[in-house]
């Protein structure tokens, strides 16, 4: 009787550790997900690849982490090294023009006696800080996706972000939700990044199945 116990114990030792629990398979996704912030904080410290880092971030995020394909590393390195070319210059662009927007912002600060008029215009240029970041992120979406031209790129990501504004709005919403975690706890940003964009990928993709569905095509690698 006590050997049967000690047996059915067993049993239940193994199935418990086993990736298919629910509970095993949560924390193993949540490990994940904060190896995979961590490398994507690394490989954007050099600035102009951060886009190409937000490619594979992304990538990794649909395949591995909700997919259960490859390994971390492995997806994220493959997507880093294929997008790299078309990243950089898209990268350089966006933050050319951030920094534009940055400098306008802190121009319109010094004019203290016109504060009505630089008021509404740095409401603007924030408005438009902020469309340049989901506009960002639905470019390096599409490029962890599908294969294209950096001009095509450019034009169907706007294209998506403006068509399907409820999802942009929803992107908006979560992203300013991570801000304000990792402001309130900075250690979040081990898990914030990678969090983040796997709940607006859920946005993202889909769009990207219903063009998928009425294209009767497959992303490259899906």
């Amino acid at each position: 009787m006590s050997s049967e116990s000690a047996g059915e114990g067993r049993k239940i030792n193994v199935h418990f550790f086993d990736f298919e629990n629910p509970v095993i398979s949560g924390i193993y996704k949540f490990c994940y997900l904060v190896l995979l912030s961590v490398v994507w904080l690394i490989f954007c410290l050099p600035v102009f690849t951060a886009g190409a880092s937000t490619t594979a971030l992304y990538y990794t995020v649909h395949k591995n982490i909700r997919n259960d394909r490859g390994t971390v590393w492995s997806c994220f390195w493959q997507s880093f090294k294929e997008n790299f070319r078309q990243a950089v210059p898209v990268t350089l662009l966006l933050l050319a023009i951030l920094l534009v927007f940055g400098a306008d912002i802190s121009i319109l600060n010094l004019f203290q006696n016109m504060e009505v008029f630089s008021g509404y215009l740095r409401s603007m240029f924030c408005i438009l800080t902020v469309a340049l970041c989901v506009y960002a992120f639905w470019i390096f979406a599409y490029m962890a996706r599908f294969r294209c031209p950096v001009r095509q790129l450019l034009k169907n990501a706007l294209l998506l972000a403006v068509v399907h504004f409820p999802s942009s709005l929803l992107i908006v919403l979560t992203g300013a939700l991570a801000l304000f975690l990792i402001w309130f706890l900075e250690p979040l940003l081990l898990i914030v990044p990678a969090g983040s964009v796997y709940l607006m990928s859920n946005f993202t993709e889909r769009v990207f199945r219903k063009y998928i569905s009425e294209q009767g095509s497959q992303p490259e690698d899906y």
